[in-house]
């Protein structure tokens, strides 16, 4: 891992010498090849027996159509839209496009920790650096985890150790680097997955032995697994870093490493997540926890109906606020193999961090906690998280002075979820919703996970 990540390396200087002989100033090289191409033309409509003009009009048509093409990937990658005609490269329309683009992009002031807005664009970077590393910089305590509500449900027969453990094929790995996109983003070693897919029969061999390394020795060079922190916000109207999400952009080598896992255990994960849970999972819908909910809400507004409660609860920085500590000893409980444990909370454990804002990359910390959103394996991690609250409600449910909600009780119903999103269902009184609101602290004492009031 460590020779690919410097040949990768070494490899940048290359590339950039040849992207600045044959591709800088892309549209003055258009323009200069099409002068000549007709030009060219022009002499040999004068001379048309002439079979050298005749060879080199086909060389220099064949040149100016890649760099056309050349050309038309560069605007449309900038501005990242689909629709983009040829005749729309130079009018006023890109140009208005190409400006909005940026704006929406650009965070020109944010909110600090003491509610001032920052003064600079160096500030505004250290502002979310600071937030960050907060979040995902810092680990909180955690409880121990009750066995006895891991006991609750359904763990992970051992014979299904031997598929998780498997060896590693080429083959496995080229599926998965032919799986991602070409339109990804890269991660911060400025490499796509397009790049290796494009150069597989060269890097092929040192790709693979790179990722056989880490399922051998169970290591991760800390190289690899660096993150950027590319900010999307969450709606129009911004003003503190809490409204933008997190989303990592890793390196490819990583992500490959990721799916792999990832593709292991989202076969091992229906035998043991709740039929409640719907998110992530082949074989279940949103759709179907929408149509119950419907169905449970209908008569809420009749006069002399039944006392009854349905509460939903939204988890603070859900992804980000897990604890790692809770996370392996939940994956070992549920009975994952402890060598399939220690590779996954190699992934998790090893990463850091920048922030990329305004175009620049600030700041540089290791990660303590949380899970990342962008990462192939945080949904699957998340929703063994959240089936531990899952069962804890269930337990919640057998305690004397708990009532089901109307219509829940010959299914022991008494939640439904969609990832982080969870619908707490039980009778309105006083004694039930006690029950549940205890769940909820007692799950973020031991997780990390808190609601958000």
């Amino acid at each position: 891992m460590y020779l690919l990540c410097r040949c990768l390396k070494f490899l940048k200087k290359p590339l950039k010498e040849l992207n600045r002989a044959h591709f800088s100033h892309i549209s003055e090289r258009v323009s200069r090849l099409e002068n000549e191409l007709a030009a060219h033309q022009l002499s040999l409509h004068q001379d048309r027996d002439n079979h050298s003009l005749l060879d080199q009009e086909k060389l220099l048509r064949s040149k100016f159509s890649q760099l056309k093409f050349a050309e038309k990937q560069f605007f449309s990658q900038k501005i990242k839209c689909k629709f983009l005609q040829e005749s729309d490269r130079g009018t006023k329309f890109f140009h208005a496009l190409l400006n909005h683009t940026h704006r929406k992009n650009f965070i020109p002031a944010i909110m600090n920790d003491q509610g001032c807005p920052s003064s600079s664009l160096e500030e505004v970077g250290r502002v979310f650096v600071n937030y960050f590393q907060q979040q995902l910089g810092t680990s909180t305590p955690t409880i121990p985890l009750d066995s006895e509500v891991i006991n609750s449900g359904p763990c992970l027969p051992s014979s299904s150790h031997a598929f998780l453990l498997s060896p590693v094929t080429p083959d496995d790995i080229r599926k998965v680097v032919f799986s991602i996109g070409d339109d990804k983003a890269p991660g911060p070693d400025g490499y796509s997955s397009s790049f290796f897919k494009r150069a597989w029969h060269i890097v092929a061999d040192d790709f693979c032995a790179a990722v056989q390394d880490f399922f051998t020795s169970g290591r991760l060079l800390r190289q690899a697994n660096h993150s950027i922190i590319t900010l999307v916000p969450k709606s129009a109207n911004v003003t503190s870093p809490s409204d933008f999400r997190p989303i990592s952009c890793c390196n490819v080598i990583y992500k490959v490493i990721a799916k792999l896992l990832a593709g292991r255990l989202a076969c091992t994960l229906p035998t043991i997540i709740s039929p409640l849970q719907n998110a992530f999972l082949g074989g279940r819908f949103m759709s179907d926890n929408i149509n119950l909910v419907q169905e449970l809400l209908r008569q809420y507004g009749r006069k002399r109906s039944s006392s009854r409660c349905l509460l939903k609860v939204d988890f603070r920085k859900a992804f980000d606020s897990v604890q790692w500590v809770f996370l392996e000893q939940l994956l070992l409980q549920l009975g994952f193999p402890g060598r399939f444990v220690s590779l996954l909370m190699q992934c998790v454990s090893t990463v850091s961090y920048s922030v990329a804002v305004n175009g620049d990359l600030h700041g540089f910390f290791m990660g303590k906690s949380g899970v990342r959103q962008g990462d192939p394996l945080s949904p699957y991690l998340f929703i063994c998280c959240m089936e531990y609250f899952s069962r804890m409600l269930t337990l919640a449910s057998q305690q004397p002075g708990f009532r089901f909600h109307p219509k829940c009780q010959s299914h022991r119903l008494t939640h439904l979820a969609f990832a982080d999103d969870i619908l707490l269902l039980s009778r309105g009184d006083a004694t039930s919703v006690r029950w549940l609101l205890q769940q909820l602290h007692l799950f973020g004492q031991t997780s990390g996970l808190v609601i958000n009031p």
